[in-house]
């Protein structure tokens, strides 16, 4: 008999971020520069709704998640992003509170990757067979967001050992408590059932169909077994029935033609003979069909962990000293550097865990900028991360798990001397570890490298992506290298990330742009005041012509020379239209800006007018960067 859960963590990328935020301050009271952190600023965050958009091909950048503090105010999945910050701004204006929304842009690479983590740790505490959702080509009607949410684990024969499937339940729920996680659970015989279960039910559709499961945790059920009925806990079937048509996992098309014949609920659909449902809806509802019935089940892709190598010292008495620890940490190093050496790869990621006698486990995650077998190196990058933390209780075991490596390619040292080839290796070398250093001790995230977008904007048109503890990239054309050290080379290319704009919109730096863009671009731009005819300054200007002078922080610049100006504009696809010029100004006090004419106000001034009494608008002049 084959049972399954399946475990949907719905809004998955609001909670990955709440979740992260709980880690974060974790370890910010582990931190022992850390300890005094500004209380005010994280009852602000606290306080602060969060949206998430995404970029919608046709009507711009849309609302894909958000708090249930959002949700409140009004905020919808699919509102334009400006609409669903002004409800924001308007709520907490009216709740007495200063917090402002943080719209956030969908990162769906990083909802996986902390999705395959909380798999692998289901796969230690609940199952050794865990599998995440797979998702069709096209989104599911109901589910605007087209990414996994959801884990699938196969718990035939464990139930019994956390004492039945109405405790695993329990154990999971507290599990993802402590992780500040809430999640829709169900177990069932088939995968389709469970998954339906879990997205469609309801505890009025519970109660009205058997009240024997008030004692499992909230939003969570147990769908009873075809192999051993019960006449208390009723079918599958009348389990199943109820649910909206939409948990079928069906493409939208589909679920707005059965909306127009009608039928709202699977009990509804059972009733239509399929032959007339293959051919008029397609082969894939009747498949549906057939996996919520439990008719056909398919295989399950269960996740395996991407474990290269993992090494773990159990100490014979626990101990917080950290001479001890650190020279534990060196052998189990000593181990991993052979295994990789053996295999001619290096470590780019390695994870040390440190199981407490009381507290749960300390995880520390270091990454590498190239791979390596230095274990002197990764020694030092673990110690100094050691040093930081406050153990709150004595370690008894150490695990060194090298998550992720790569290929090491060596470098004959020429006999008459150094060769082009070592001199690039070892320049790598330096690099490597000038990288390592700094994304260890100031963060991961703190040390990037930028990818360029295909977006006319300045502010947008970049992105940002970690150094340490990424996969190597692999070069196109030209022959293939074995591995080593990067190459900086790699990442002053001009590939562009992202397809939201044409290509005809992007421009490719050139050598003689030196002034054609400034060296530093102020993350908020600042307003400045234009001087009048009558002598004084204003925020906003009737004239198109560039002034003659500009007021900021009360003091006075005038333009000795300007070029410009430079139209920058976004795509109606994109949502509001922004357009501004740009003009490269020199004043008098010899400073060189990069300042624009703003049309947002001249837009909605326009708007309100008939057409025919257009009157001049107001322009707003900004500062977006400086030149020195």
């Amino acid at each position: 008999m084959n049972r399954l859960l399946c475990v949907w963590l719905p809004n998955w990328p609001i909670q990955r971020r709440r979740h992260q935020q709980a880690l974060e301050s974790i370890r910010c009271l582990n931190e022992k520069d850390e300890l005094e952190h500004d209380e005010n600023n994280s009852e602000k965050a606290e306080h602060a709704p969060i949206l998430i958009w995404g970029e919608h091909q046709r009507r711009g950048r849309r609302v894909l998640a958000c708090c249930p503090k959002a949700r409140s105010a009004g905020v919808r999945i699919g509102m334009p992003v400006a609409q669903a910050g002004e409800l924001c701004v308007a709520k907490q204006v009216q709740d007495s509170k200063n917090a402002l929304p943080k719209v956030l842009p969908h990162d769906p690479g990083e909802d996986l990757e902390v999705l395959q983590q909380l798999a692998e740790k289901f796969h230690h505490h609940v199952s050794p067979l865990v599998s995440i959702e797979a998702i069709d080509k096209k989104p599911w009607s109901g589910y605007p967001r087209h990414q996994s949410e959801s884990l699938i684990c196969e718990i035939s024969g464990i139930a019994h050992l956390h004492g039945g499937e109405a405790e695993l339940l329990t154990s999971i729920t507290q599990m993802l408590d402590s992780m500040g996680l809430a999640a829709r659970m169900a177990i069932a015989d088939h995968q389709g059932t469970a998954w339906a279960v879990a997205h469609g039910m309801t505890d009025q559709i519970r109660t009205a169909i058997t009240k024997s499961q008030d004692h499992l945790p909230p939003r969570c059920t147990i769908v009873p077994s075809q192999v051993v009925p019960s006449q208390d806990a009723g079918t599958a079937k009348s389990f199943i029935e109820p649910l909206c048509i939409t948990t079928l996992r069906i493409d939208e098309p589909t679920a707005k033609s059965l909306d127009r014949l009608g039928i709202a609920n699977i009990g509804q659909l059972l009733r239509l003979p399929r032959s007339g449902l293959a051919s008029r809806l397609g082969p894939l509802l009747v498949q549906r069909i057939q996996e919520v019935l439990g008719e056909s089940d398919p295989p399950l892709v269960v996740h395996r962990v991407p474990i290269e190598h993992c090494e773990k010292w159990k100490l014979q008495y626990p101990t917080s000293d950290l001479a001890i620890l650190q020279d534990r940490i060196a052998r189990l190093m000593e181990k991993i550097r052979a295994g990789l050496a053996t295999r001619k790869r290096g470590a780019l990621r390695i994870t040390c865990r440190l199981d407490l006698l009381v507290h749960p486990p300390l995880i520390l995650q270091v990454g590498l900028f190239a791979p390596t077998t230095d274990a002197d190196h990764l020694c030092g990058l673990l110690s100094s991360r050691l040093e930081t933390l406050r153990l709150p209780a004595d370690v008894n075991c150490i695990t060194l798990t090298v998550n992720l490596s790569g290929p090491i390619r060596t470098t004959q040292i020429s006999l008459l001397g150094d060769s082009l080839e070592s001199r690039k290796a070892t320049a790598g070398s330096s690099i490597s570890r000038l990288v390592d250093s700094l994304s260890n001790r100031l963060g991961r995230d703190q040390v990037v490298r930028v990818q360029l977008r295909k977006d006319p904007l300045p502010e947008t048109a970049y992105r940002t992506i970690p150094l340490a503890g990424n996969p190597m990239p692999r070069q196109r054309g030209g022959p293939r290298q074995r591995g080593g050290p990067r190459q900086i080379a790699q990442y002053s290319d001009n590939q562009y990330s992202d397809n939201q704009y044409s290509g005809n919109s992007a421009h490719h730096p050139q050598a003689s742009d030196a002034m054609r863009r400034p060296l530093s671009l102020m993350e908020s731009p600042l307003t400045l005041l234009v001087a009048g005819e009558d002598g004084s300054f204003c925020h906003t200007a009737s004239s198109v012509d560039l002034p003659d002078r500009f007021l900021l922080h009360n003091v006075a610049y005038r333009v000795l020379r300007s070029w410009g100006p430079e139209r920058i504009e976004t795509g109606w696809w994109s949502g509001p239209s922004i357009r501004r010029d740009y003009f490269r100004i020199e004043t008098d006090r010899q400073q060189w800006w990069w300042v624009y004419r703003d049309f947002s106000l001249c837009n909605q001034d326009q708007r309100h007018q008939q057409p025919g009494n257009q009157q001049p608008g107001q322009y707003r002049w900004v500062l977006h960067g400086r030149f020195s």
